[in-house]
C-alpha cells in the first residue's frame, strides 16, 4: 500500500512538472509570436525609390552633392537616415535624416561631401531606420569621378593678379591724361566760336554829290 501511494504521488508530481513545462513552452511561443508581430508592425515601409542615385560637382577643391530618392509605401510618416560610406573602408562620408510622408514617392534627399584629391572614388548609399542602426536597404557601389579644379593651381591666382595690375595701370594712365584731353577739347571749341572780320562799307558816289549840291 505504501509503495502504491508513493508511486501515485510521484506520478502526480511528474504530471504537474510536465504541465508546468508545457505551460512555459506555450508562454514562450506566445511571446515569440508577439515579437514577430511587433517586428512586422515596426518594420519600415520606406525604401529607395525607382529613380537612380545622382551626383555632381565633385572636384579636388569643392564639395559635391549626392542625391538619393526614397519612397514611403506605408500609411504613416516615417523618419529615415541616409548614409553615404566609402566602399573600401566603410567610413561614413555624409549622413542626414529625412521625414518621408506616407504615400510619398521618390522624395529627393541630398548630402554633401568632398575629397582632397582628384581621381575615381567608390561609395555605397545606405538607408537606415530612425535609430541609425537598423539597415533598410543598400545601393552601390557607385563610381564618382573627382575632377581637378583650376582654382587649386597657384598659376591661376598669378594670372588673376597680373590682370588686375594691368587694369590698374591702364586706368591710371587714362585718368592722368584726362586734363590734357579736356584742354585740347576746349581749345577746339574756342577756335570754332571766333567771330568773322567786319565787312567794308560801300562808298556811294551819287549820294555824296547830292549832299554837296544842297
Amino acid at each position: 500500500m505504501r509503495n502504491a501511494s508513493t508511486r501515485s504521488s510521484r506520478e502526480v508530481s511528474e504530471l504537474k512538472s510536465f504541465k508546468t513545462i508545457i505551460g512555459i513552452a506555450a508562454i514562450c511561443v506566445c511571446l515569440m509570436s508577439f515579437g514577430f508581430m511587433a517586428n512586422d508592425v515596426d518594420a519600415a515601409d520606406s525604401d529607395f525609390g525607382n529613380k537612380e542615385v545622382t551626383w555632381s560637382g565633385f572636384t579636388d577643391n569643392d564639395n559635391g552633392t549626392l542625391t538619393a530618392y526614397i519612397t514611403n509605401d506605408g500609411t504613416v510618416d516615417e523618419t529615415v537616415e541616409l548614409v553615404v560610406k566609402d566602399y573600401s573602408s566603410g567610413k561614413v562620408l555624409a549622413s542626414t535624416e529625412a521625414t518621408i510622408v506616407a504615400g510619398e514617392e521618390n522624395k529627393a534627399v541630398s548630402v554633401g561631401f568632398g575629397y582632397g584629391s582628384e581621381g575615381k572614388e567608390y561609395v555605397v548609399v545606405c538607408l537606415y531606420e530612425s535609430d541609425g542602426t537598423t539597415l533598410i536597404s543598400e545601393l552601390g557601389p557607385y563610381e564618382i569621378d573627382v575632377k581637378h579644379s583650376i582654382w587649386k593651381d597657384w598659376v591661376t591666382y598669378l594670372v588673376v593678379v597680373v590682370i588686375i595690375i594691368v587694369v590698374i595701370i591702364l586706368a591710371y594712365f587714362y585718368i592722368r591724361g584726362a586734363p590734357d584731353r579736356a584742354a585740347k577739347k576746349a581749345e577746339a571749341l574756342q577756335g570754332n566760336t571766333k567771330s568773322a572780320p567786319a565787312g567794308r562799307t560801300k562808298y556811294d558816289a551819287n549820294s555824296q554829290r547830292k549832299s554837296k549840291r544842297k
